[in-house]
């Protein structure tokens, strides 16, 4: 098991996902590693159905949006919904090259090598150990307990935009909600979906972002920070940091079309927006809904720096372990050619997203596009009128 991963709340994840049919992986007992359903099992022919509703919805949020009549608040309320779900939807379906099991499965490989060479100084655990642990056990109670109060939320304004009775309740215009007596079977009806689309969206990603995007990350940081302290000797640590390139390459293969809607474009426009709403919006949106905002601005920054700063950690890093090894090349030149073309060779282990990489400066790039947008939003409706 990975030194990031908790096995007891991964196993209880996986479970909850299988009961709400969302993913196609499960915890292997006998093998104590991530599993995947035959494609043609009910459980994964489900899952599959389940992606498909959620992208057609996110479909229909978007277009609702856009072509409605809604105020400026409750348009921002729309988004802050719509970007959760499609952040969810384009977790749930941006894997093209190596499926999330195997990169899991990959990892554990790998750290069983590691703990053989490095020991105690891989199992040693501080504040950012605790912080993911938290992060998981938080992500567990979420997808337990968030699903329930947006459907309780449903329930008192069951025309809250951007979801289903919005668009498809007819006594539902702009947000407000006639009285109509003989549409409760179909309010609960409706509420029910709800429920088991959004628990689905919710689980789902939750799964994506805290096993396969944090701890993919930050195993690569964990065990590239640890190679730095203890790096062995020189023909041993060379083989252990191409071991070390090898593995970020498979999260690379993994995480690459996903890492930017995940952690750089719908967690900063949370925050983006969350944060705006606060500030501008805070006497025009109704409680209980506005108690949701500061939450979800918390939960968008901590998302946003947790795997980019651990990514730019594995790359400063490695610079940092090729220039000792290009010091034991210079002390070494005389005795090996060999040795110094090795050296040579080797490249900086970088974390992907699209075409680009994560250096040290991304994670302030990204928090400094967050603060001035922010600021430019406020500036530019400081003269006009929201409503």
């Amino acid at each position: 098991m990975l030194v990031l991963v908790s096995k007891t709340y991964i196993k209880l994840q996986l479970s909850l996902c299988a009961k709400f049919r969302c993913i196609e992986y499960f915890w292997d007992e006998e093998k104590e590693k991530v599993g995947r359903f035959r494609k043609t099992s009910y459980q994964a022919v489900l899952a599959k159905l389940s992606k498909l509703v959620n992208l057609t919805y996110v479909s229909l949020q978007l277009w609702t949006i856009a072509v409605s009549g809604y105020s400026t608040a409750t348009k921002i309320e729309a988004l802050l919904f719509f970007i959760i779900y499609s952040t969810g939807a384009l977790l749930r379906l941006g894997y093209v090259g190596l499926g999330p099991d195997k990169m899991f499965n990959m990892l554990t490989d790998l750290e069983t090598h590691f703990r053989d060479i490095y020991g105690s100084h891989l199992e040693s655990r501080g504040i950012v150990e605790y912080v993911i642990y938290s992060v998981q056990v938080l992500s567990y109670v979420n997808g337990l307990h968030v699903p329930v109060m947006i459907s309780l939320l449903l329930l008192i304004r069951p025309c809250q935009p951007p979801f289903l009775a919005s668009f498809l309740l007819p006594s539902c215009t702009l947000g407000s909600l006639e009285p109509i007596e003989t549409c409760w079977p179909l309010k609960l009806l409706i509420l029910l979906v709800e429920y088991v689309i959004f628990g689905q969206t919710v689980i789902s990603g939750s799964f994506y972002l805290n096993y396969v995007i944090i701890a993919g990350i930050c195993c690569i940081s964990k065990y590239t920070c640890t190679f730095s302290f203890n790096p062995g000797h020189k023909n041993d640590g060379f083989s252990e940091y191409r071991a070390l390139q090898v593995a970020s390459c498979h999260v690379n293969d993994c995480l690459r079309y996903v890492l930017f809607p995940a952690c750089i474009v719908g967690p900063p426009l949370l925050q983006m927006l969350g944060t705006f709403a606060c500030i501008k919006l805070r006497d025009q949106i109704d409680w209980p809904l506005f108690g949701l905002f500061p939450l979800i601005v918390g939960l968008s920054l901590i998302l946003t720096l947790m795997p980019l700063i651990a990514a730019a950690k594995i790359y400063v890093e490695s610079v940092e372990i090729i220039k000792r090894f290009d010091g034991w090349s210079a002390a070494h030149a005389k005795e090996s050619k060999v040795w110094r073309r090795m050296v040579k060779s080797i490249r900086p282990a970088r974390i992907y997203f699209g075409g680009n990489f994560v250096d040290g400066c991304t994670p302030l790039v990204v928090q400094d596009f967050c603060v001035h947008q922010t600021a430019s939003l406020l500036v530019y409706t400081k003269s006009v009128r929201i409503g």
